[in-house]
């Protein structure tokens, strides 16, 4: 009884192995992550600061996204936009070295970029640290994080820039969202 309950529990754990091997390889080929690596150096009181940073597309955001942010920032501003990232589907991830990173809410491939060119415009609810919570800090108010990439297909011609820390304003022309930069900027250069 020992014995065939024994080899049950194996037939149950190979079939189980098995099963969740097949779904990993199903779903690794189905959906392919574009990942751009790049250095980050520091201006102004950043200036020296150098870092690798890792943006992995998983996938465009929509119209419908755009417009719901649009929408959100127009009845709510930098708060209500905040509020409307966090409620949207995670479309990558950015990473720095030892860390996980954390979730990109909204990538959008830019529709007239010149030839040869890819603009990508993200924008994410970024996570508040535990010593800026805890210092009452007034990076608390700047709770968006932007990154502007323009992907040559020369990648030493690459360039981009990210702004962990910053406000938006609305373009009422365009029906753009322009970023107001609160903290320095960080140059996006060696992408490789």
């Amino acid at each position: 009884m020992h014995q065939t309950r024994l080899r049950n529990g194996m037939v149950i754990f190979a079939v189980s192995a098995i099963s969740v091997l097949l779904l990993c390889a199903g779903n690794a080929g189905s959906a392919e992550s574009e990942i751009i690596e790049c250095t980050a150096q520091g201006t102004s009181t950043q200036l020296g600061q150098m870092f690798t940073l890792k943006i992995i597309i998983e996938g465009y955001s929509t119209e419908e996204d755009r417009q719901t942010l649009i929408q959100a920032f127009e009845k709510d501003k930098n708060e209500g936009l905040y509020r409307a990232l966090g409620k949207l589907k995670t479309r990558g991830r950015i990473q720095t070295p030892a860390t996980v990173g954390y979730e990109l809410k909204f990538i959008r491939l830019l529709p007239n970029s010149p030839a040869g060119t890819r603009k990508i415009r993200i924008m994410t609810d970024r996570p508040i640290t535990i010593g800026e919570s805890f210092r009452q800090s007034r990076s608390l108010d700047y709770t968006i994080s932007y990154v502007e990439l323009d992907l040559k297909d020369d990648k030493k011609k690459s360039a981009g820039v990210l702004l962990p820390l910053c406000e938006f304003k609305l373009d009422k022309k365009t029906k753009e969202l322009n970023v107001e930069v609160r903290k320095n900027p960080f140059k996006l250069l060696n992408f490789f």
